[in-house]
């Protein structure tokens, strides 16, 4: 936008250098996103081992069905003979 209220009779940039204030505030908010960035991808990593925890799991109990269910059919047609 500035661009377009811009007279093009001066120079289109300041010839200042940034202040020091800004350079600071900006290492600063610079410092708080790699923080939160930080932050969710442990949040996300720590999400993503509890799922790969909980998908073992269930593989494994799932392998030891076929091996549980003969046992449990024969138990349960031997009373009726």
């Amino acid at each position: 936008m500035a661009i377009l209220t811009h007279d093009c009779d001066g120079p289109l940039h300041s010839t200042e250098g940034p202040t020091p204030t800004s350079t600071g505030a900006a290492r600063a908010y610079l410092t708080v996103i790699k923080r939160f960035c930080l932050c969710v991808l442990t949040v996300l990593l720590a999400g993503g081992a509890l799922a790969a925890a909980i998908a073992t799991e269930d593989r494994i109990l799932l392998l030891a069905i076929p091996l549980v269910t003969p046992a449990l059919g024969f138990l349960g047609t031997r009373g009726a003979r």
